[in-house]
């Protein structure tokens, strides 16, 4: 299970669940900027970091392999599993995600404004 962590967070966040989940492999994703990554930039953009990932991660190594994201790594994990669908490439069996809204369910717009109107 590759895990992707909240905005500002580290893979560290993940080191607990191997003991935690004995039958699973925890592998958790480093995003730049962060954790032992602190000396290259950070990314600006959700398609520049789902790339890179796609370039330099062998997701699964052929075998079956699962996503979990937290936060914006829910968001993260989803269109890593988007861009894996859209290129061909074997994708996650599942997606599980904490701590945001299904991306159909998401408000097209801010919340400030619909107070607003109120």
């Amino acid at each position: 299970m590759f895990c992707f962590p909240h905005s500002g967070g580290s893979a560290g966040e993940f080191l607990g669940w191997t003991s935690q989940l004995p039958d699973v492999e925890v592998w958790a994703v480093q995003p730049p900027a962060r954790g032992g990554r602190l000396d290259e930039p950070g990314i600006t953009g959700m398609g520049e970091f789902v790339d890179s990932l796609i370039a330099s991660v062998d997701f699964g190594g052929g075998a079956p392999f699962a996503f979990f994201g937290h936060s914006l790594g829910a968001y993260t994990a989803y269109e890593t599993a988007r861009a894996l669908r859209d290129r061909g490439l074997p994708g996650p069996f599942g997606l599980w995600v904490s701590a945001l809204r299904a991306p159909h369910l998401h408000e097209r717009e801010p919340r400030s404004e619909r107070v607003a109107r109120r």
